[in-house]
């Protein structure tokens, strides 16, 4: 059995713990659309955040900073665990298909992907709205 840091032991508790929504018969977006919101969450606390420590209300660089922080915390999520994902699992084919690997793996590199695509719908959205 493979040792797992905690923070990946965190990520893997989180993803088998958010909703699990269908898109067909084979797509689960539960863990993205968590993501997704969470995400949100992150910019409107920027926001407000960047509004008490003087930054303009409404300025597109008090809009666009806070965008940044969304992204600073799904980077410093994403490429920690990314290296559990590849570091421990030795030799790596990046070729081989998912079902070659254990399920830890498996579900933490969905987790992963469902993180970047919650990340990019989001800032695609929020880009748009805001």
């Amino acid at each position: 059995a493979v040792s797992l840091p905690f923070y990946a032991k965190a990520w893997l508790d989180f993803y088998h713990a958010a909703p699990k929504i269908k898109l067909g018969n084979h797509l689960d977006i539960g863990f993205m659309l968590v993501c997704m919101v969470g995400l949100y969450v992150v910019r409107v606390i920027a926001v407000y955040t960047l509004y008490a420590f003087g930054w303009p209300p409404n300025h597109s660089s008090t809009l666009e900073a806070a965008a940044c922080a969304a992204g600073i915390v799904h980077t410093l999520n994403l490429v920690p665990v990314l290296g559990v994902c590849l570091w421990r699992i030795t030799p790596y084919d990046p070729s081989a298909p998912m079902k070659q690997y254990p399920p830890w793996w498996q579900d933490l590199v969905d987790a992963m992907l469902q993180l970047c695509c919650g990340h990019m719908i989001h800032d695609a959205l929020f880009g748009v709205i805001y």
